[in-house]
C-alpha cells in the first residue's frame, strides 16, 4: 500500500492518528482545569515516561483541550542550552498571542504581553513583541520571579474569564534546581486556586511527588494497541486482525513508538487490504535495523569508551540494579558510594544527557526502552 495513505507515524514527537491509552491522563487535566476555573486548589501535572512513549503528542493534545476550554495555552520545549526563564517567557507570550487571535478586541492582553516582555528582559531576553513594557521590580530569585510572573498573568487573565496553561515538554533537560523552582512556583499558585496550570513531561524522577500529580506515560496494553491500530486503518478500509495486533505487541512490548514503526512497515509491505502476522514477521528484521540506525545509534555513537563500558554493565544487570551493584562489578575500590565513587562523574554525565535515569527503587534505567538489546552491538 502507498505511504501517502499510511496513518501510522514513526517519528519522535509526531502525533499518532489515534492517541490511545491516555484518557486517564487527559481526564486529570480536565479535573485540574475545572477546579481552577472555580478558584479551587489544583496541582501541576507530571506525565513521565521513557523516550518514544508519546509524551509530546500528549502535551499537544492537552494544550489543544485547554485552548478549547478558553484558556491561553502554549507548548514549551526545554533545551539544554537555553535558560528555562527564556522558555517560560516565550511560552507565556505565545499563549497570550494565540489567545489574542480569538479575542482581538481584548486590551488586557497587551498589558499582559508587556509583563512577559519585562520578565524576559529581567532575565536577558528580548521578546519581539509590540507591547509597552512596565517597570516591575522582580524579587530576584528564579522561583520568586516565576511566581510573580505567573501570578500577574493568571490574575489578569481571570479578569477576562480565562487562565494560563503551559505544557512544558522535556523538563528533565533542565537542571534539577530549575525544575523545582518552576514547578514549585506553579504548585503554590495552583494550590491557592490561581488560574495557572502546567503539565510537564520528562523521564521518571523529573519532579517529586510533593510538587506535582505524577502519572506514568506507560506502554500500551493489548486492547490499547488494538485501538491505536485498528481504528486508523479502518478509516482507509484496511483490516488489522487481532492476531496481527498480538504479533506487534509481542515484538514491541506495547511501546508506542515501536508499535507505530511496525504498523507502518507492515502497511507499506502489504499488497492487500489487510495487515497480517506474516507481514509483521516479514518486516521485523528491517524494522529492527531501522530502529537501530534512527532510534538507538544517535545515543550509542555519542558514548565514550568509558561510558559505553558503564552502560554495558547496566545492560548486563537487565536494569534491575542500583549504582552500588554496577560499581561493584566494574571494580570500583571506593565502597560504591555515589558521592565518592570514581564512577560517579560518569553516571552524572549520562543522567544529565538523558541516557540513564534512576527509578523510584534507585535502579539505573535506560531512557530508551530496550536499549540493552543494542548496547553490545557497538564496539
Amino acid at each position: 500500500m502507498q505511504s501517502a495513505t499510511c496513518p501510522f507515524v514513526a517519528s519522535l514527537g509526531a502525533k499518532p492518528a489515534r492517541l490511545s491509552g491516555r484518557a486517564p491522563l487527559l481526564d486529570a487535566l480536565g479535573d485540574a482545569l475545572g477546579a481552577l476555573h472555580r478558584s479551587e486548589a489544583a496541582r501541576p501535572l507530571a506525565w513521565l515516561g521513557r523516550v518514544g512513549a508519546g509524551r509530546t503528542a500528549l502535551l499537544h493534545e492537552a494544550a489543544r483541550r485547554a485552548s478549547a476550554q478558553g484558556w491561553a495555552a502554549a507548548v514549551i520545549t526545554v533545551e539544554h542550552d537555553s535558560p528555562i526563564e527564556h522558555e517560560l517567557a516565550r511560552g507565556v507570550a505565545a499563549a497570550l498571542v494565540h489567545y489574542g487571535r480569538r479575542h482581538t478586541d481584548e486590551p488586557k492582553l497587551v498589558e499582559l504581553l508587556g509583563v512577559a516582555r519585562a520578565y524576559a528582559a529581567a532575565h536577558g531576553l528580548e521578546l519581539p513583541i509590540d507591547a509597552p513594557m512596565p517597570e516591575i521590580s522582580w524579587p530576584g530569585s528564579r522561583r520568586s520571579d516565576t511566581g510573580a510572573l505567573l501570578e500577574r498573568i493568571a490574575d489578569g487573565l481571570r479578569t477576562i474569564g480565562s487562565g494560563c496553561f503551559l505544557a512544558i515538554d522535556d523538563l528533565d533537560r533542565a537542571p534539577l534546581d530549575a525544575r523545582l523552582d518552576v514547578v514549585g512556583a506553579v504548585t503554590q499558585l495552583a494550590a491557592a486556586g490561581r488560574s495557572v496550570l502546567v503539565a510537564v513531561t520528562g523521564l521518571p524522577g523529573t519532579v517529586p511527588d510533593a510538587l506535582a500529580d505524577r502519572h506514568e506515560v506507560a506502554a500500551l496494553s493489548p486492547p490499547e494497541v488494538l485501538d491505536a491500530l485498528a481504528w486508523p486503518a479502518a478509516e482507509h478500509g484496511v483490516e488489522v486482525r487481532h492476531d496481527t495486533v498480538a504479533a506487534i505487541g509481542r515484538r514491541t512490548g506495547g511501546h508506542p513508538y515501536f508499535v507505530q514503526a511496525f504498523a507502518r512497515a507492515a502497511w507499506l509491505e502489504a499488497e492487500t487490504k489487510a495487515l497480517t502476522p506474516e507481514l509483521v514477521a516479514s518486516v521485523a528484521l528491517r524494522v529492527e535495523r531501522e530502529l537501530r540506525a534512527s532510534f538507538f545509534a544517535p545515543v550509542l555513537d555519542g558514548l565514550s569508551p568509558t561510558e559505553l563500558r558503564f552502560v554495558r554493565a547496566v545492560a548486563d544487570g537487565k536494569e534491575h540494579e542500583a549504582f552500588p551493584a554496577i560499581a561493584r562489578r566494574l571494580g570500583d575500590a571506593v565502597r560504591f558510594d555515589p558521592a565518592t565513587s570514581r564512577l560517579a562523574p560518569i553516571l552524572a554525565g549520562l543522567v544529565e544527557r538523558g541516557v540513564l535515569y534512576t527509578d523510584d527503587a534507585d535502579r539505573l534505567r535506560f531512557a530508551l526502552p530496550y536499549f540493552e538489546r543494542y548496547v553490545h552491538t557497538t564496539d
